[in-house]
């Protein structure tokens, strides 16, 4: 298992959620969060300038659609076969074009690689609230665990 990031947690429902070594900081329980390294595709809405640079600091491998040449108008179906293709966890708002697609994958037997959905009352110029928030919902688990899986992103 390759380790390529950490964070550091002192909220309590975090910490009981996640596993690390707790410490204490100014009276109060920390955790050292460590993250696995995934391959992403951020979906055009899902700015890959500012998201995706971010979470390729943190140690992500991320494609982004919005800065891919010729992958303008690409349809949905198409998207997440591509995703699938290179094995990268898509992350995207357009949840009612996109989740269609994936239970026709799955009721085919085929699979894709994870998708994250992006609710709606979060905006796509709320890149603090993506960054953390993609961040987090891909914990400490690894990129196989995710085969398959739909997770929605927390906002707050």
């Amino acid at each position: 298992m390759r380790i390529v990031g950490e964070d550091l947690v002192s909220s309590r429902a975090t910490a009981a959620r996640c596993s690390g070594d707790p410490w204490h900081v100014d009276g109060r329980v920390t955790i050292r969060i460590r993250y696995n390294q995934v391959k992403l595709l951020l979906d055009a809405h899902v700015s890959g300038q500012a998201v995706g640079t971010a979470l390729a600091a943190r140690g992500h491998d991320i494609r982004a659609l919005d800065s891919m040449v010729g992958f303008e108008g690409l349809g949905d179906p198409d998207v997440l076969a591509f995703a699938a293709s290179e094995g990268r966890i898509l992350v995207t708002a357009n949840i009612k074009d996109l989740v269609r697609p994936a239970l026709r994958l799955e009721r085919a037997d085929r699979s894709h690689a994870g998708l994250v959905l992006v609710p709606s009352s979060v905006g796509n110029e709320d890149f603090g609230i993506l960054i953390t928030g993609i961040h987090a919902v891909l914990g400490v688990t690894t990129q196989d665990e995710r085969i398959d899986r739909v997770m929605w992103l927390e906002s707050g």
